[in-house]
């Protein structure tokens, strides 16, 4: 009975330190990033592995609804960018890009479809845009 429990203990503290640590090239990126950290960037290289570069994009620097929205739509038409999440709500959102696009094209990627997204807002009048949003906004939307 002693060696069942001693085997336990060990089994549950291998698992609470595997959850904890994270190290670069690990299969799950860290889903952690510092809002300070984003400076004046909009995307960020947050973790790799050996197949993806993981981006965090920061979404205050797109403040309307319908440039997320818009931003979102584009990156699901985009055959390289793959989106980890799409609540709006949030302050940040999570991408993966294959690895063969270097760091630099993938920040020009999302720096394009921000301002791609943004344009369109600045070209439709305010009843194109709820509109356009009656058609395209299937993102869960806040309760805050």
């Amino acid at each position: 009975m002693k060696n069942l429990f001693f085997l336990l203990l060990v089994i549950s503290g291998l698992q609470v330190f595997s959850q904890q640590a994270s190290f670069s090239g690990d299969s799950e990126p860290r889903l952690v990033f510092n809002q300070g950290d984003f400076g004046e960037r909009f995307a960020v290289l947050a973790d790799y592995d050996r197949e993806y570069n993981y981006f965090v994009t920061d979404l205050t620097k797109m403040p309307s609804r319908f440039q997320r929205v818009y931003f979102l739509n584009l990156v699901f038409a985009d055959q390289q960018v793959i989106s980890l999440d799409s609540d709006l709500s949030k302050d940040q959102l999570w991408f993966k890009v294959p690895s063969a696009l270097t760091e630099q094209e993938a920040v020009c990627k999302f720096d394009d479809l921000r301002a791609e997204a943004m344009k369109a807002e600045n070209g439709m009048t305010e009843n194109e845009r709820q509109q356009w949003l009656a058609g395209h906004d299937k993102f869960p939307k806040s309760n805050h």
